[in-house]
């Protein structure tokens, strides 16, 4: 004949554990729970940036993103992306911050592109350096792709000379962004897989924990009712050997 063996277990929410042993469980569940984070607010907030100075389109299948929030020698974060010609030299000459004698430059390579002398079809930014296992700002670089059209030698080098000027202030400004963008990253990890991120979701779940801070199986549970920290009570039919810890 089948017998009913009862059970009382005391049930306590994640809030009402002791501190030790919240944080036993939090540093169990440290790597799983940082796993979890999302970045899409951080990336979206830098994408906007880019797009917003340099023309950049959002759906642009080339606008890639590469970060590393770990702190080894590889961590960083660099980009590539299609930038807008009109919208960066025209960004470049109303009045941005410049460094030695860009201004010069900006409005020589200017003048020789209303002339025709030179074509620039595409500013993109582009991985460099070993990409494998880097991430940090200097595996990216910006390039003007160009065509020089002028005759005269000495022109023609001046010319070249502009665009390698204007490629190390854009490639400069990119890598102070990126820079920014892995700091506003590191301290968006940092805060969300925090012991305070992790308290408020397990104190927002429907977890039931032992004293111990082991979960007890809602599979093990019937007709039971969990308020604050009551007994619960277990039925266990068709069994013989239970042990709990």
């Amino acid at each position: 004949m089948p017998k009913t063996y009862k059970t009382e277990i005391i049930g306590y929410r994640f809030e009402e554990l002791s501190d030790d042993i919240k944080q036993e469980l939090y540093q169990r569940d440290y790597d799983s729970f940082a796993e979890m984070v999302e970045f899409e607010p951080i990336e979206e907030g830098f994408k906007e940036i880019i797009v917003e100075r340099y023309g950049a389109e959002l759906d642009d299948e080339y606008f890639l993103l590469w970060y590393d929030v770990s702190y080894t020698q590889g961590s960083g974060a660099s980009c590539t992306v299609d930038l807008d010609v009109d919208t960066v030299l025209s960004k470049l000459l109303d009045g941005s911050q410049y460094d030695g004698s860009l201004p010069a430059k900006l409005h020589f390579v200017s003048e020789q592109r209303k002339k025709g002398n030179i074509d620039i079809p595409e500013i993109r930014v582009v991985r460099c350096g070993p990409s494998n296992f880097y991430n940090h700002e200097n595996t990216c670089r910006v390039e003007v792709i160009y065509n020089n059209n002028i005759e005269s030698a000495v022109a023609a080098q001046d010319l070249d000379e502009a665009i390698e000027h204007i490629e190390e202030h854009l490639t400069e400004r990119i890598r102070e962004l990126l820079i920014e963008f892995h700091g506003n990253l590191q301290e968006y990890y940092e805060e969300s897989s925090s012991f305070e991120a992790y308290y408020n979701v397990l104190s927002d779940s429907d977890n039931v924990y032992t004293v111990t801070g082991s979960i007890i199986d809602p599979t093990f549970i019937k007709n039971a009712y969990v308020i604050d920290a009551v007994q619960l009570s277990l039925d266990f039919d068709d069994q013989e050997d239970y042990s709990f810890t």
